[in-house]
C-alpha cells in the first residue's frame, strides 16, 4: 500500500508569521540583545546570534503554517544540542582539535582571511592545492570579520546541523505525509552521529545540509516546481567547491531513477524489469567508462580527476576496491557494505580512542534506525514514483562510491544522513505491523557483535 500522500500544502509562499512564532522571536530577539550588551560587543556572538534568527525565520518560511511553530521548536532543541556538543568536544581537543583535517582547514582560513581578496577567492584552490575551496573561504570570511576563533567556526555547525531540520520534514513531507516529516525532524534533532561531527572544523555538516536542499530542489522541479531553479543552480554551484562527486552522484541517481522507472513501465513481471534495470544499468556504465577513458587524456578536469584518483590509490593510506571475478573482492565488498552501515563498531572498545568512542553514543542510534531505515527503504521503493526512486538512489549511489574508494562507514557517509533518518522516520510508522522483521535485524546485529567479543580482549 502506498504511504498516503499530502503534500499539496508543503510547497508555501510568503505568509505571516504565527502568533506563537513571534513570541518565540521576540524571547530570542530578548536574550540576543542581553548577550550583545553582556559580551562587551563582541562580533562573534552578534554574527551568531544574527544566524540564529536567520535561520529560525527561515525554519518558519519552509513550513506549513500548521507544523511551523512545532518545527520551529525542534529546530530549536537541534540548535542546543549541537551548542552543546560543539563545546563539549571543543573543550575536551587538544587545541580544539581533533583531526589533521580540521587543523587544515584552520590553517586555509587563516591564510585566506589575511590576504582576502576578490583575487584571493577566485584563485583560492591554487593557493590552498585544493579544489574544495568553499567551506575554507566562508569560515575567512568569519576570521575576516569577526578576528580568528576555532570555535566560533565550529559553531557554525550548530546552525547548519538545526537547518537540517526542517529539511529533514520536507523531504519527509515531499516524499510521504506531515506527520512522519514530522519524525523525521525530531529523528534529526537528536541523530547524535551528526552533532558528533559538528565538534570538528569540517566541512560535511555543510555539505549535508546543502545536499539535503538540493536534493528537495530537484525533487520539486521533477514536480513542476519551477520557481527555485535558480537556487539549485546556486546550490549545486557551491557544492561543486565542497565535495565536486557529489554533483555526480546527483546525476546518476536521476538518470538511474529514470531508466528504473522506464523499465517498470516496459516490463510486465518483476522479473522481466530486474532484466532491464540491470541491462540499462550495465549499459550507463560502459558508456560512462569509455567515455572518461577517451576523454580523461583531453579535458582538464577529467585528466585531474584521473591522477587524483591514482595517487589516492597509490597513496597507501586507502585502496579503491577495483572489480574482479573472485572471492577476494566480494570479501571486501561485503565488509565495505557492512562497515559503511555499521562503523565505527560500537562494541569494540579495547585501544579505541578517545575520537572514536565519542561516536559510540550516535551509532548505537544508528543501530536501532537500520531495521526502521531498511523498511522505509523498501517502502518508498515500491511507490514505484520518479521522486521516490531519486531519493534512494542519492543514498545508493553515494554508498557506492564510498565503499568503492574506502570500504569504510563513519564520516564518508554523512553527506546522506538526512535520506537515512527520512527512510527511518517512514519504518517508524511501519514497525508494528513488521515486528519480527525489525527482531530479526537487532538479534542479527547482536550476533556480529558477538562474534567480534574477542577484539575487545
Amino acid at each position: 500500500m502506498p504511504l498516503p500522500q499530502q503534500t499539496s500544502d508543503i510547497v508555501s509562499g510568503p505568509r505571516l508569521v504565527p502568533l506563537t512564532a513571534w513570541s518565540l522571536l521576540t524571547l530570542v530577539c530578548c536574550a540576543t540583545c542581553l548577550a550583545y550588551l553582556l559580551s562587551g560587543l563582541n562580533t562573534h556572538i552578534i554574527i551568531h546570534a544574527g544566524l540564529f534568527i536567520g535561520s529560525l525565520l527561515v525554519t518558519y518560511y519552509c513550513t506549513p503554517r500548521k507544523d511551523a511553530a512545532l518545527i520551529a521548536k525542534i529546530f530549536v532543541v537541534g540548535y542546543l544540542i549541537r551548542v552543546i556538543g560543539i563545546l563539549a568536544i571543543h573543550y575536551m581537543s587538544p587545541h580544539g582539535f581533533l583531526a589533521l583535517d580540521d587543523r587544515a582547514y584552520d590553517d586555509e582560513a587563516r591564510f585566506i582571511a589575511s590576504n582576502l581578496s576578490l583575487n584571493m577567492v577566485r584563485d583560492a584552490a591554487a593557493y590552498i592545492g585544493s579544489a574544495h575551496t568553499a567551506y575554507p573561504i566562508m569560515i575567512a570570511l568569519l576570521y575576516k570579520a569577526a578576528g580568528a576563533s576555532v570555535l566560533s567556526a565550529k559553531l557554525l555547525n550548530a546552525i547548519f546541523g538545526a537547518l537540517c531540520v526542517p529539511m529533514a520534514y520536507r523531504l519527509a513531507a515531499e516524499l510521504s505525509n506531515k506527520q512522519i516529516g514530522i519524525t523525521a525532524a525530531w529523528m534529526c534533532s537528536f541523530f547524535l552521529f551528526d552533532i558528533g561531527w559538528s565538534g570538528y572544523l569540517l566541512k560535511d555538516t555543510l555539505l549535508l545540509l546543502l545536499f539535503t536542499a538540493a536534493v528537495i530542489l530537484i525533487v520539486q522541479l521533477y514536480k513542476k516546481d519551477f520557481i527555485n531553479i535558480g537556487l539549485l543552480l546556486i546550490l549545486l554551484y557551491v557544492v561543486y567547491y565542497i565535495r565536486i562527486y557529489a554533483i555526480a552522484v546527483l546525476i546518476l541517481a536521476a538518470i538511474s531513477a529514470i531508466a528504473i522507472e522506464g523499465a517498470r513501465k516496459i516490463g510486465k513481471s518483476g522479473g522481466a524489469q530486474a532484466i532491464i534495470i540491470s541491462i540499462v544499468g550495465l549499459a550507463l556504465i560502459e558508456v560512462a567508462g569509455a567515455i572518461f577513458n577517451k576523454y580523461s587524456d583531453k579535458n582538464s578536469f577529467l585528466r585531474w580527476y584521473r591522477v587524483s584518483m591514482e595517487l589516492f590509490d597509490a597513496s597507501g593510506q586507502f585502496k579503491l576496491l577495483h572489480f574482479a571475478l573472485s572471492t577476494e573482492f566480494l570479501t571486501k565488498l561485503v565488509r565495505g557494505c557492512f562497515s559503511y552501515l555499521l562503523a565505527p563498531r560500537a562494541w569494540i572498545f579495547a585501544n579505541a580512542p578517545f575520537a572514536q568512542v565519542m561516536f559510540y553514543p550516535g551509532m548505537y542510534i544508528i543501530y536501532f534506525c537500520l531495521p526502521l531505515f531498511l523498511l522505509g527503504s523498501a517502502r518508498l521503493f515500491l511507490q514505484r514514483s520518479w521522486a521516490a526512486t531519486f531519493v534512494l538512489l542519492c543514498y545508493v549511489v553515494y554508498a557506492a562510491v564510498e565503499i568503492y574508494m574506502y570500504q569504510s562507514g563513519g564520516r564518508q557517509r554523512m553527506m546522506t544522513d538526512v535520506i537515512f533518518i527520512v527512510c527511518a522516520a517512514i519504518g517508524w510508522h511501519m514497525r508494528d505491523a513488521h515486528v519480527k522483521f525489525v527482531r530479526l535485524v537487532y538479534v542479527a546485529l547482536l550476533c556480529i557483535a558477538i562474534v567480534e567479543l574477542p577484539a575487545n580482549f
